[in-house]
């Protein structure tokens, strides 16, 4: 009886980007602002990623709260400003 040779599998050391992902980085990517503002969002808070639906309505949330934040700090510099120039 003949023994099979074995077959060896050698394995790189630093495994290969996939194809798809070097064609994907290579075309630009279009986002509307509020968009990247949600995934900013997301990934600084580590969040689970909502669904669409629930996306859209949380970047509705962000973007009120970041409108109610800059109103209340041109506020708060109003009212410096005047106290100080009187």
């Amino acid at each position: 009886m003949a023994i099979a040779p074995r077959r060896i599998q050698l394995t790189p050391l630093r495994p290969r980007l996939n194809l798809q992902l070097q064609v994907k980085l290579q075309h630009p990517i279009s986002m509307s602002p509020l968009q990247f503002i949600v995934d900013a969002f997301v990934n600084t808070f580590g969040i689970t990623r909502p669904s669409p639906q629930t996306e859209e309505r949380a970047g509705r949330i962000i973007l009120l709260m970041l409108a109610a934040v800059l109103l209340f700090i041109c506020l708060v510099a109003w009212l410096l400003l005047s106290v100080l120039t009187h």
